[in-house]
Formats: C-alpha cells, structure tokens, sequence
C-alpha cells in the first residue's frame, strides 16, 4: 500500500476511535500530513476512505484470526478457535476494534463494502452452512446465527475491556460465552 494512503487510512482509524464518525477530512489529512486535496486523491470522497477503512480493518481481523483455523476440524473447534481468536485479536487493538464497531452498527457502510468485508470470512461461513447441513447447528439462517456469534463476542470484548480482565479472568469471560453460544445453536447428540 501506498506510504501517504496508508498514512491516511491510519490517522483516520485512530481520529474515528477518538471521535466517531463526524470528523473532518481535513483533520484526517492533516493527522496524516498530507493536505486535504492529497486524501482525495486517493479517496474521491469521504465514503470511500470509510469504505476503505472498513475493508482494511477486515482484512487485519481475517489475517489475524482465519490463518490460525484447521477448517477440517469440526465445528465446535472451528468456531471456539475462531471466538478466541476474535476475542484476542479486539482486546489487543482496542482502537481499530472500536472503529470496526463502530462502522458496522452506524449503518453508513454500502452494501458492497459489507459483502466485500464478509467476503474475508468465506470460510467461516462455509463452515456454519456446513454445520446447519449436518444438523450440528439449529436450523436457523446462516447469517443469524454468525449474527448472534458476532453480538455475543462483542458483549464478552466490552465485559473484559470494562473490568480489565487478564489470564485466568479473561480465559473464563471468553470460555463462558462461548459455552452460552453452544447452547444456543449446537445440537447436542
């Protein structure tokens, strides 16, 4: 990636963490040292450096968690290597997870961008199709039951970043959300 877009797309995660979503270009631009006209040049417009934003943080995310996943194992590993793997990944960028938080529920995103960014997670995807198929998981859509995945990760990051939890604490926060999500959509033989 380019050094001056790449030093755009960082100074505007670090002003949304900061600031939400309502912060001027031109503070972007200049956090990032270059004028205003620069970040157009690479961003014709301010939904396309949030567009942009949001992909790259995605990108991070799968990097990060996806290549550690065996796909061939079953389910159950598949989706608790994946609930820690988020989970650690939120608590140790604490600033680029509150900007993916904050650009999936502000409803700002096109809907090319949000099927590009679940693109990054195919095999995830896959696995809880998958999964419905062979009537290891209820028979609910796909995408309610990584919804319900997603909000209960997100409750378990915010309950460990308010009470600081480390080592043993934060195995158990992690753990015990994951054991409430089993219940919900596994079916037990």
């Amino acid at each position: 990636m380019c050094d001056k877009k790449e030093k755009i797309l960082n100074a505007a995660i670090e002003l949304f963490s900061e600031h939400g979503v309502g912060v001027p270009t031109a503070k972007i631009a200049k956090n990032a040292g270059v004028s205003n006209g620069t970040l157009f040049n690479y961003f014709a417009t301010k939904q396309d450096l949030i567009d942009a934003m949001y992909l790259h943080i995605k990108y991070i995310i799968s990097q990060a968690i996806i290549n550690d996943i065996d796909f061939s194992a079953d389910v159950k590993e598949i989706f608790y290597n994946l609930w820690r793997g988020y989970i650690g990944w939120a608590c140790t960028n604490p600033r680029d997870y509150t900007v993916i938080d904050l650009l999936t529920t502000s409803q700002i995103l096109s809907p090319e961008v949000i099927t590009k960014g679940r693109d990054f997670f195919s095999d995830i995807n896959d696995a809880a199709i998958r999964a419905i198929d062979e009537k290891k998981f209820v028979d609910l859509p796909c995408d309610y039951i990584c919804e319900v995945a997603g909000s209960l990760m997100n409750a378990t990051i915010n309950y460990i970043q308010k009470n600081e939890l480390t080592g043993a604490e934060y195995d158990k926060a992690i753990d015990r959300s994951y054991n409430i999500y089993c219940h919900g959509v596994y079916i037990e033989k």
